[in-house]
């Protein structure tokens, strides 16, 4: 094993001390001498240095990856080749582990809150990279720094890959207790991937270490990463009340919703996740607080302020500028009126007239992120499916906006619009011929609007197994939603 303290590596960074050792590499503190400043140096491991399917890859990725300019984000300077070594160049971060921080900390108390603030600032980071197409992979607490000041950074995108790709290929794979398990079995990814390990992650922080798989239910004699990926594939999470009776429902059922076996039945985003965590947090406190204390007393709220009573909060990723641009009658604003009308009328009654067939509906919770010039405008999720007694599928759908403060922009109906349409695993191709809510609307939108609609097509193929649905009035579609009623 290389000790390269006290070293200088090529004429420029000088070695000052080895602050922790992984399964990828020794990370080392060290200066720069032309920068001035101290940065993390993550020195491979002579296994990956010289495989060169590995530095080709990661290499590809090393632009990407250094444009990932996020304020929760460790920032990425390159990838350096000394000799026969390799080292990654990253900014060093003066403060501890979430590792370190969950070892040292038993008091259940304060675990919502801790939860509150770790996932703030990493759902925004994970959001950021999503909207880029990048998943992490490799989501944990030893991935999670906390800086002396309490900022939280999210590092590691070394193994991160173009949303969609298969991992299969990957010379490196993410830590065994906190993979899914379609990334367990070489499937493809998708940003429910770091969601079903934040899952874990709020698991271990609200039972004060525990994690949900071990390997030792694994029903063969393998080794334990292959036990515990067993686990992941196989088993039911046990519920975190066993070992934290204090944890509420709510946050229970928080967790378990991450920890699907299904990527389609997770949350629709890290933003979603993070404003469900912020409903549930005051709810946790509450609740311990009548139980220890027998007080009726409503703790003060943690979490945002909520929309003018709307009961739902709306986490502004810290990625988005204030914008001082404003948007004309033309392309720019009509990207964003995608929406052709997502209406404000009620989800279940549009018109006077039932839409939603309540014993037939099926929730997806699928997202698509809409930009402009590469600044998020909006999020439009299809949430469900009602099934029609005639076998028509009626796809709901809501949308929230982020549209600067000194920003405004107009919907207008979707009706007729043969942009919004659906395709099927058998390649037929649904218009929709019927729509409501704000499909079939025009209004104006602000900043936090959010608006629910629904597009109504024919009858499926009998055959057709899985639908995407398609919005390329702004250029974004969902992954294949497998067909869930008979």
């Amino acid at each position: 094993m290389t000790e390269l303290t006290g070293r200088i590596l090529m004429n420029r960074y000088h070695v000052q001390e080895l602050i922790g050792r992984g399964g990828m590499a020794d990370v080392y503190k060290v200066w720069d001498q032309e920068r001035s400043a101290l940065l993390a140096l993550k020195y491979l491991h002579s296994s990956l240095a010289r495989d060169a399917v590995f530095l080709d890859r990661f290499q590809k990725e090393a632009e990407d990856l250094k444009r990932l300019e996020h304020p929760y984000i460790v920032r990425y300077y390159g990838l350096e080749f000394d000799r026969s070594s390799a080292f990654i160049l990253m900014d060093f971060i003066e403060g501890q582990t979430l590792r370190a921080k969950l070892s040292g900390s038993r008091d259940k108390k304060r675990f919502p809150q801790t939860a509150l603030s770790i996932m703030q600032p990493v759902c925004s980071a994970l959001q950021y990279a999503h909207n880029l197409k990048k998943v992490h992979c490799d989501v944990k607490p030893e991935n999670i720094l906390i800086e002396k000041t309490g900022k939280v950074f999210l590092t590691d995108f070394g193994i991160a890959r173009v949303a969609g790709a298969s991992t299969s290929s990957r010379s490196i794979e993410g830590t065994p207790y906190y993979m899914a398990p379609e990334q367990a079995e070489g499937r493809n990814i998708s940003p429910q991937t770091d969601i079903y390990a934040l899952g874990i992650i709020l698991y271990e922080i609200q039972t004060g270490g525990r994690l949900p798989f071990t390997g030792k239910q694994a029903r063969f004699n393998g080794t334990k990463k292959d036990n515990i990926l067993w686990e992941h594939i196989n088993c039911a999470p046990p519920s975190p009340r066993i070992y934290n009776p204090d944890i509420s429902p709510a946050m229970e059922r928080l967790i378990l919703r991450c920890l699907e076996k299904n990527p389609y039945q997770r949350n629709r985003s890290t933003i979603d996740l993070y404003n469900n965590l912020t409903k549930i947090v005051p709810e946790t406190e509450r609740s311990h607080q009548q139980e220890k204390k027998g007080s009726n007393k409503k703790p003060e709220s943690s979490s945002q302020p909520d929309n003018n009573g709307k009961g739902w909060t709306v986490l502004q990723p810290q990625w988005l500028p204030s914008g001082s641009k404003r948007w004309g009658i033309g392309i720019a604003l009509l990207i964003l009126i995608l929406i052709a009308g997502i209406g404000l009328t009620q989800t279940g009654i549009v018109n006077g007239k039932n839409t939603r067939s309540n014993n037939n509906t099926y929730i997806v919770d699928d997202c698509m992120m809409i930009s402009d010039n590469g600044v998020i405008k909006a999020r439009e999720c299809v949430t469900s499916i009602s099934i029609q007694t005639d076998g028509s599928m009626q796809y709901n759908i809501s949308w929230t906006f982020y549209i600067p403060e000194n920003e405004g922009a107009y919907t207008k109906s979707d009706r007729g619009n043969q942009k919004i349409y659906l395709t099927d695993d058998l390649k037929n191709h649904y218009n929709h011929y019927d729509v409501g809510g704000i499909v079939d609307q025009s209004r104006e939108l602000r900043y936090g609007d959010e608006t629910q609609g629904w597009y109504l097509f024919p009858p499926a193929d009998l055959n057709a197994s899985s639908f995407i649905f398609h919005d390329d009035d702004n250029g974004v579609q969902t992954q294949p939603i497998p067909r869930l009623w008979p």
